[in-house]
C-alpha cells in the first residue's frame, strides 16, 4: 500500500482526508501568544472571525520535521510506502521539514516527496490525482513521475477582496488601499513556479470576471482533470463567478469547490476567490 501525507496549506479537511487515506499534517496559526493547529482545534470559520477583529496579522508555522517523522513511521511501520506531497517551499517551509523527516528513516528509499509549488486548490489537483493512481494500484514511483509532470501544468489564478490585508502584512500602502477601496479595484494573483505574485488590477466584479475567463482561454484547461474552484468566505461571490465562466463554457462538467483555509487565508484575507487547472500538453 501507498500513504499519501500532505499538510493543512491544501485546504483538505481532516474528515475528507480520513475517507479518502490521506494523511494531513496541520501547520500551525498564530495570534498573538495563541497557537492553533489548522483544522484540529481552529476551523476555517473561526480563523476568518478571529481574522476580522485582528489589529495584526496571525502568523503561520510550518509543519515540524517530528511531526512529519511520526507520520513516516506510522506508515513505514505498517509496511506502506510514503508518497508526500507538501505545498510550495517558496511559500513556507514545510518541505525542508518532510525533507529532514526523510532523511532521519532507516528505510527513507521508501519515502517519496514531492513539492507541489502549488496551496489550496492548486495542490489538492496533484494529491486527488495521487489518489486515484494509487486507487488504481499503481506504483508509487510511477505515481511519483506522473505527479511531478502534472506540477508543471497546473495554473493557480485568483482575487483579492479585501485590501485591508494586504496593508497589514506590509504589501500595500495605507493610501493606496484607501484608493483602491474606493474605486473598487481588486489585485488580480497569480502562483508563478510556486509563489504568488500579482497580476495587475481589475475594476468591479464583471471585468474581475473577464480577467479569470481571459486566464483560461489563454491557457486552456485540459478536460481530463476537473477544475477547481474556491473562496475564502464568500459563497456569493464563488457562485457569481462559477455562472459567470460556465455561460462561457469554460469549465467543463468536472467543477469542485474548495474553502480557502488559514494559511493562505492570513497572507490573502476574506473574500478571496481562485481557480486552478491543468493546462492542455503543449
Amino acid at each position: 500500500m501507498i500513504q499519501i501525507v500532505t499538510d493543512s496549506m491544501s485546504d483538505i479537511r481532516q474528515e475528507e482526508a480520513r475517507r479518502e487515506g490521506v494523511v494531513v499534517l496541520p501547520q500551525h496559526v498564530l495570534f498573538g501568544e495563541e497557537s492553533f493547529a489548522d483544522g484540529v482545534d481552529l476551523t476555517t470559520d473561526e480563523f476568518y472571525l478571529k481574522l476580522s477583529s485582528a489589529k495584526v496579522l496571525p502568523k503561520t508555522s510550518q509543519v515540524t520535521p517530528e511531526a512529519f517523522d511520526q507520520a513516516f513511521r506510522d506508515a513505514l511501520a505498517k509496511g506502506d510506502d510514503v508518497l508526500c506531497i507538501t505545498g510550495s517551499s517558496r511559500l513556507s517551509g514545510t518541505f525542508q521539514s518532510a525533507t529532514i523527516a526523510r532523511d532521519m528513516q532507516k528505510d527513507a528509499s521508501r519515502i517519496f516527496l514531492v513539492d507541489s509549488l502549488n496551496a489550496s486548490l492548486g495542490q489538492q489537483i496533484l494529491i486527488w490525482q495521487a489518489v486515484r493512481m494509487r486507487d488504481c494500484d499503481m506504483p508509487v514511483e510511477e505515481i511519483l513521475s506522473r505527479i511531478s509532470a502534472l506540477r508543471e501544468r497546473i495554473s493557480l489564478v485568483g482575487q483579492v477582496q479585501n485590501l485591508k490585508h494586504l496593508v497589514m502584512g506590509g504589501r500595500l500602502s495605507v493610501t493606496t488601499a484607501r484608493l483602491g477601496t474606493t474605486l473598487n479595484l481588486r489585485p488580480m494573483i497569480r502562483l508563478v513556479r510556486g509563489k504568488l505574485e500579482q497580476d495587475g488590477l481589475t475594476r468591479g466584479r464583471r471585468r474581475s470576471h473577464e480577467w479569470f475567463a481571459k486566464q483560461l482561454l489563454s491557457q486552456p484547461r485540459d478536460p481530463d482533470y476537473p477544475v477547481h474552484i474556491a473562496s475564502a468566505m464568500a459563497p456569493m461571490d464563488l457562485t457569481a463567478l462559477r455562472e459567470a465562466l460556465e455561460k462561457k463554457n469554460l469549465l467543463g462538467e468536472d467543477v469542485r469547490e474548495v474553502g480557502i483555509g488559514p494559511i493562505v487565508g492570513t497572507h490573502t484575507g476574506q473574500g478571496v476567490l481562485a481557480l486552478a487547472w491543468v493546462r492542455m500538453q503543449e
